[in-house]
């Protein structure tokens, strides 16, 4: 293979390929640990919550409520079948089976490897005597089914698949128009200066211009040394300059091509930052706490460290709004973002979650560091004056991740905390571990 275009397209492909593969491959082995953490959530609050919610009806043996609960626990997609039984009883007291009928007691015959069983027992409710809760009164059986992961990473596997094909088809059909437009320009000088060289130097014509500025530099280069060798042919001198300037005149349109590209790249770094940064206030945008949060959850499930929440909103903002106007408003909300950031740590992240209120995220950081955090945020807000404003204040939700959290999870424990110091007179620092 010794033309230079099959050996670029060659090494092309290989490239894009292998790139394309390894973040396909990066992609869904991120599915695959996302949805795997997911099923296993889902599988601890589905047992929490019948351990929970049977105790009461199992002590009064109420079946109609037991089959209420275990109907609840069918709601999941990846729930296949849940069965209730007592000590006392070989058979099920009560089931629901995606599978079989309802009037249906007995458990099926099960050979699906990807089904995965929990049991739970159930003991006497609170009111009972403590000796006696000790003492199991029922257990519940349930089955849940990987199909839904299964489906899910397998769709995902054919969309990647099929990118990786398109971006590869799209790629080279781009790469074979650039080398044309590289190559035909190419040809023409290669025949120009063949002819050059040999005895038909005299008789040759100039070549026409490709009206690509690149390669026009390049072609009146030659042109300008057909000319001299025609005037005065017997000096191979004036050719060898012609070859040296034809060179010169590449080397500076390749080095333009790089400024272009420098120049391209800055763009795209600053198009980047723009999108996870909010317009107004100059922080983080919902976009960038999004993926933080979800990195450091995804880190805390790892690693086990701790992360914590600190959210927080202006009070009687609206007020501001309604008597200085909006544009007095976005002031404040500018001021407030710069005091968050001069005044957090410079591990902490800070955002706007959306209207007047900000989120701050701080990594490895216990409940007790981050309402230190959000109270020296508070007294920084409450001691600083606003323009013609004056003085505001703010109030804080603070929670710390826990084990088996979701950040929805997370987030709507600082949301409460936030709205009981909202209730509780404003201008305060509320948390809920």
């Amino acid at each position: 293979m010794n033309s230079i275009r099959l050996r670029l397209i060659a090494l092309f492909m290989a490239v894009t390929t292998a790139t394309l593969g390894i973040f396909a491959f990066y992609e869904q082995t991120l599915l695959r640990r996302d949805l795997e953490n997911r099923f296993l959530a889902l599988q601890d609050d589905v047992s929490t919550r019948l351990e929970q919610s049977l105790a009461q009806p199992v002590w009064d043996m109420d079946q109609s409520v037991i089959k209420a609960k275990l109907e609840a626990a069918m709601i999941p997609l990846e729930v296949q079948a849940v069965y209730f039984f007592t000590p006392d009883q070989q058979g099920p007291v009560a089931s629901m089976d995606r599978a079989l009928s309802n009037n249906h007691q007995s458990t099926r015959a099960r050979d699906i490897a990807n089904e995965v069983v929990k049991e739970i027992q159930i003991f006497p409710p609170l009111q009972v005597d403590e000796t006696r809760r000790k003492t199991s009164i029922g257990k519940v059986v349930v089955y849940f089914s990987r199909a839904q992961i299964n489906q899910a990473l397998a769709d995902a596997l054919l969309r990647r698949v099929l990118e990786v094909l398109v971006v590869n088809a799209l790629l080279l059909i781009v790469l074979l128009f650039s080398l044309r437009l590289v190559f035909v320009p190419l040809r023409g000088l290669r025949d120009g200066l063949r002819a050059l060289a040999s005895n038909e130097a005299a008789d040759l014509q100039e070549l026409p211009r490709t009206h690509r500025v690149e390669f026009d530099e390049v072609i009146n280069s030659f042109n300008s040394t057909l000319r001299k060798v025609k005037t005065v042919i017997s000096r191979h001198r004036f050719a060898e300059t012609a070859a040296q300037e034809a060179t010169r005149a590449a080397n500076e349109a390749l080095a333009q091509v790089k400024v272009a590209q420098a120049e391209l790249v800055t763009i795209n770094q600053q198009l980047e930052r723009l999108t996870v940064t909010d317009a107004l206030t100059g922080v983080g945008n919902r976009m960038k706490l999004d993926q933080v949060l979800e990195n450091e959850l995804n880190r805390s499930q790892r690693s086990g460290s701790q992360f914590a929440l600190v959210l927080l909103d202006v009070d009687h903002f609206k007020q501001v709004n309604d008597t200085r106007g909006h544009q007095v408003g976005d002031l404040v909300l500018i001021g407030v973002a710069q005091l968050l950031v001069t005044t957090t740590r410079s591990m902490d992240i800070v955002g706007r979650w959306g209207g007047e209120e900000f989120l701050v995220i701080c990594p490895d950081t216990n409940l007790a560091g981050a309402v230190s955090v959000a109270d020296k945020l508070r007294e920084a807000i409450a001691s600083h004056r606003f323009g013609q404003v004056g003085q505001i204040t703010a109030s804080f939700g603070v929670a710390c991740a826990r084990a088996g959290d979701s950040v929805h999870s997370t987030l709507a424990r600082a949301d409460r905390a936030l709205y009981r110091g909202k209730a509780s007179g404003r201008d305060r620092v509320e948390s809920e571990g």
